[in-house]
Order: C-alpha cells, then structure tokens, then sequence
C-alpha cells in the first residue's frame, strides 16, 4: 500500500491534538530581572494569598479548548481524508464532520454507522480505519463519525457530559447515511461509544438499525439493546473477557429473534492492534447475515423513463436459485 507523506504528516498532526499536546506550547515563566528586590523578610507564604475576585474556574475553559481541537482537525481535512471522503454534517450543538464512503456494489442494501471511542480521531485506531475501508469493497456502505473531543486534562466526568452531543451526532450520522439510499444499517461502536449509545435510544432503537456490534470492553447489558448483537472481544484484555462472559450467560434467556453473537479475537489487545482485518471480516460477515433479509433498494429509473410502462420480468429457469450478494 502507498502512503502519502503530506496525509501521514497530517495524521500525526491529528494524533498530537486529540492526545492534548500541541507545538505551541504554555510560554515558560520569565526569569526574574536582574537585580530584583528578594522578598521581604515578613512577606506571607502563598497559602495565604486570596485568589483574585475575578478568577474563573478551571472548568468553564473546557469547552473552548474541546472546540478549538475539533476546529484544528476539521482544518486539516484535506490531508486526512481521501477527495471526497469527508463529509460535514450538523447536530444539536453545532457542526462535525465525518467519513463516507459508499459501498463498491449496486444497487445499495444497507450501510453501516461507525462510531470511534469518545475522545478519538476517526482514524486514530487501525481497527476503526479497517472497518470503514474494509466493508464498502464488499458492498456495505459506511459513515464514521467524529465523536465529541474532551479538553486536554478533562476528567472522567468530562467524559460523561460528551454522552448527549454524541446521541445528537450518531442520530444525525444514521439520518446522513439512510439519505444515500440505504434502507438499513448496522452500527458498530468502540469502548467508551458503546457504553454511551444505550442511553441514546432509551424510548426505542430506531427501526432501520438492523443491530448492534461492540469493540472493546463495554458495560452494557443485552437487556438494554433489544436488538442483535454482536461482541467482538479482545482475548487479552481481562475486562472484556470478563464482561463478555456475564453476558453469553445473560443471552440464555434474551428473547428469540434477538440474536447474540460472540467473536473472540485471539493474542488481540483493547486496540486489536495486528488483528484489525479480522475484526472486519467478523462485523461484514455479520452485518451480511442481517443484510440478507433486506430486500435491495429498487434501482433508480434513467432520465426520460419514468412514465414507461416496466419491462416484463425475465422467465424463471427451472432449479435456479437466487444469487445471494
């Protein structure tokens, strides 16, 4: 595979401002001038030193450092995506950007939402940059959204407040996507994502999501889905494994209809790090057997058609069986 330069170069651009570092970093403290006056002897210690009467606190600043990383990806756009790849869409709280690409096979059947941990760049993890390149060579289209970007010393609780412009995004992103002429789609989300999404649809899942596929250790439990499952988990990482295993015993009793399907990923880690092709191989044979029971979308009539009576179907050969995409 070619690597382009100026993309790699943009890449690592991206990794530094989601990691929280930057090249402009705080000014050090200047030195004291020459010949400046020690402290009085008497001087008070610091501790005793009242904070200014306008003094803000630490955390009305994080949501603009949280904007100002975004604005610096979207900015950088041209270098880290493919021409034509990124998109721009717009939620509750204002505009994100995110990654299409359509399926390679006509006519279109279903997609699917792609949704990084909290906190990531789309293409900050391979297995996520797998599976949104991976999937259109085998018919299924795909959208990955940018997922809300804590400031850079945010705090778990930090995290927790990113869960409602998240639920406004992927609601945004799954109405992006079924607008390009897919009737469904799958949605496969990672780590901190997948524990946030339940409380996204807690009224009800939306009736095109066809199910649901997790990456990582995730705290959820089947009773909050009600649809099909899919646990992709990593064998070396103890808290899936241990998660994972509550729920194969909790899908005992899950309703019929509602399946729950388990892929061990052996020797993979949290990041499924050289094992990114087979996690998705697992998602695509997957979303392919819930795809199977959609019917295709009807193709779109040529220009000056539309009026014309349809042309009779094709007689049926005896013994022949459909041909399954």
């Amino acid at each position: 595979m070619t690597t382009h330069p100026a993309r790699c170069t943009a890449l690592l651009l991206a990794l530094l401002l989601v990691s929280g570092l930057a090249f402009a970093a705080d000014p050090a403290p200047a030195a004291p001038a020459a010949g400046a006056a020690a402290p009085a002897a008497d001087a008070k210690p610091a501790a005793d030193a009242k904070p200014a009467a306008d003094a803000k606190p630490a955390t009305e600043t994080a949501a603009p450092a949280s904007a100002d990383r975004e604005a610096a990806l979207t900015a950088a756009l041209p270098q880290l995506a493919a021409p034509g790849e990124a998109v721009t869409l717009e939620a509750e709280g204002g505009k994100f950007f995110a990654f299409y690409r359509a399926g390679e096979r006509k006519p279109p059947t279903v997609g699917l939402l792609v949704v990084p941990a909290i906190g990531s760049f789309i293409d900050q993890d391979a297995v996520i940059r797998e599976l949104r390149t991976n999937l259109p060579r085998g018919g299924y289209a795909t959208l990955a959204i940018q997922p809300p970007l804590p400031a850079p010393t945010a705090d778990t609780a930090a995290y927790a407040a990113l869960a409602a412009p998240l639920c406004a995004r992927v609601k945004a992103g799954l109405a992006h996507l079924l607008a390009q002429g897919y009737k469904k789609a799958g949605l496969v989300a990672a780590g901190t994502a997948a524990d946030a999404l339940p409380g996204c649809f807690k009224d009800a899942w939306p009736p095109e999501l066809l199910g649901f596929a997790v990456l990582g250790p995730w705290s959820g439990t089947l009773a909050d889905l009600k649809l099909p499952v899919l646990d992709v988990v990593p064998a070396r990482e103890a808290a899936a494994v241990k998660s994972a295993a509550a729920r194969r015993r909790e899908a005992r009793s899950v309703q019929p209809g509602k399946p729950y399907r388990q892929s061990v990923v052996e020797g993979a880690g949290r990041d499924y790090r050289g094992a990114e092709a087979i996690v998705a191989y697992a998602v695509r044979g997957w979303l392919k057997r819930l795809a199977e029971a959609v019917p295709p979308s009807p193709a779109k009539p040529a220009a000056g058609t539309a009026n014309q009576a349809p042309a009779a179907p094709p007689a049926a050969t005896p013994g022949a069986m459909p041909i399954k995409g």
